[in-house]
């Protein structure tokens, strides 16, 4: 009996599992979304910075930034993901092509030739 006992207090005290999946990162929503509702989605961050929210998992190489505005709304989500290569940003932030007619790459001498 006193086994049983031990056996059901041990999983009773299970780390609750890791909401940081990027299933519930997508549910984030920009103009939309509230502290409250990525809390709920993601659980409570490993940072909390004035307007930005830092979830880190350095074993996975994974990490979320979550942006808000003094409303406490989000303004841009970011999902980095190391290992799987994954990077999911709400805020546009990818590079942008190089105009075909636009200046010619520069090298450290700053000519276009190598």
């Amino acid at each position: 009996m006193g086994i049983m006992v031990v056996g059901t207090l041990a999983a009773g005290c299970q780390a609750p599992a890791d909401r940081l999946q990027l299933d519930n990162f997508r549910q984030i929503r920009t103009t939309v979304s509230s502290q409250a509702d990525v809390a709920n989605g993601l659980g409570e961050p490993d940072t909390k910075l004035d307007g930005q929210w830092l979830y880190e998992r350095p074993s996975k190489h994974l990490r979320a930034i979550i942006d808000f505005d003094g409303e406490g709304r989000v303004t841009r989500a970011q999902w980095i993901d190391a290992i799987g290569g994954a990077w999911e940003d709400t805020g546009g932030a990818a590079p942008a092509p190089r105009d075909a007619a636009g200046p010619e790459p520069r090298n450290a001498r700053g000519t276009g030739k190598p």
